[in-house]
């Protein structure tokens, strides 16, 4: 049997979180594939067609994200992205 070799373990899919678990302002952490790293932001905004969340970072607005990218996930936090 053929053994998948991952190479981050942020790179697996989980799907362990629904649509509805988000809500606008709670804090995430997203994995992003394409750039290989984490990042911390705030749910801006919900596509409930697409399963996806659009946040925005201490540096950059309106990053779109599928909720399977999603690592953590927890309420508001003042404090997120200081």
């Amino acid at each position: 049997m053929f053994k998948k070799q991952w190479k981050s373990p942020y790179e697996r899919n989980f799907n362990c979180f629904a649509i509805n678990d988000f809500k606008k302002l709670d804090s995430v952490t997203v994995y992003l594939p394409k750039e290989k790293r984490k990042i911390r932001g705030v749910i801006t905004d919900i596509n409930a067609s697409n399963y996806e969340i659009v946040i925005n970072t201490k540096t950059k607005s309106g990053i779109k994200s599928p909720i399977d990218s999603v690592i953590y996930l927890k309420e508001y936090d003042k404090n997120w992205l200081k």
